[in-house]
């Protein structure tokens, strides 16, 4: 298979979100800087699952697409939830917990990925997007009339938040939930030429502007635990202001993001160990700092060890490809 040639602006883009993703996770922006924390989760991860739309590649065989998606999604999964469930099994041993209760805990959290009760932290988002792309795939495989397509995406989109009562494992309801966005991705693939003429108009900036201001101080849209507070509302609320941002991403290019974009599964993975064995505590006595400081050195430090420790992990892997890195065409 030919190897497809990358989008240096679709990766500056991707290295801009991965970026936002660590920082969303700090401690501190959870606990005093809520609005910024809403805003970060009103685009960034709308944004990879409508990516993953408007890359699509129709035509293939369900069962070899399958197997591609899972090779590249799944298994980095099993890979990063095997070096957490051992290294965050040790670490809570010499920090006091029993290494066997610390072992069964993290084995069951690998099940369930992600929920308000069990968590095995940022990978949520690999199983999620191998049910999301696997699901369209199948739709659109058997289904070729749009407005059929549409109303099944809804319907999965419906049933898949309705149903927290009961939680899935894998990340099965984050999954589903998410196929709407990669629906709109596809979708927007037709027409993305419009869309960008359309975004360049000033009263559809006020439009986009209003949304934003809107949807950060109104929703908290969390696709990982199917949170949607207004239901397909805060879809299209995101949706329209994660298009916005894909049609201006030319804005963002520059050398480092890009480089940043092209390893964004690795730093995931890479992030999510370190979030599991106590990685990201500043070695700093910063006790009297105030609360914007304290955000920005967490933000810096959490940053800069993750995007470190991705770029020695990717200098000494040439030899052994532990993570496949997607292409965009």
């Amino acid at each position: 298979m030919a190897k497809t040639k990358r989008i240096s602006e679709i990766d500056s883009l991707k290295g801009l979100l991965i970026i936002l993703v660590i920082i969303g996770h700090t401690k501190e922006i959870h606990e005093h800087f809520r609005i910024l924390y809403s805003w970060i989760y009103t685009f960034h991860m709308p944004i990879f699952f409508i990516l993953a739309g408007l890359f699509y590649k129709p035509g293939i065989g369900i069962k070899e697409y399958y197997k591609k998606i899972a090779y590249n999604y799944l298994r980095p999964y099993f890979i990063t939830a095997f070096i957490c469930i051992i290294a965050g099994s040790i670490y809570n041993h010499f920090t006091h917990h029993h290494f066997i209760e610390s072992l069964t805990s993290l084995l069951f959290n690998s099940l369930y990925v992600t929920s308000y009760r069990w968590t095995l932290g940022p990978i949520w988002f690999l199983w999620s997007l191998f049910w999301a792309l696997t699901t369209f795939h199948l739709i659109s495989s058997k289904i070729h009339n749009s407005p059929t397509k549409l109303f099944i995406t809804l319907s999965l989109f419906t049933l898949s938040v309705a149903s927290l009562v009961i939680y899935m494992p894998l990340s099965l309801q984050s999954g589903l939930s998410a196929v709407v966005y990669v629906y709109i991705g596809a979708w927007a693939k037709n027409y993305k030429d419009e869309i960008k003429n359309i975004c360049s108009y000033l009263p559809f900036v006020c439009v986009i502007i209003f949304l934003w201001v809107y949807t950060t101080l109104r929703m908290e849209v969390h696709i990982s635990d199917t949170l949607y507070p207004h239901g397909l509302t805060s879809v299209f609320c995101t949706s329209v202001i994660s298009l916005f941002i894909i049609s201006h991403a030319k804005l963002l290019e520059c050398k480092f993001l890009t480089y940043i974009g092209k390893h964004t599964l690795l730093i995931l993975c890479i992030h999510q160990i370190l979030n599991h064995v106590g990685g990201y505590n500043p070695p700093l006595n910063i006790m009297t700092a105030n609360s914007f400081s304290l955000l920005i050195i967490e933000c810096t430090y959490n940053t800069i060890i993750t995007l470190a420790l991705a770029f020695i992990f990717e200098r000494i892997r040439s030899k052994w490809p532990l993570i496949h890195l997607e292409n965009h065409k």
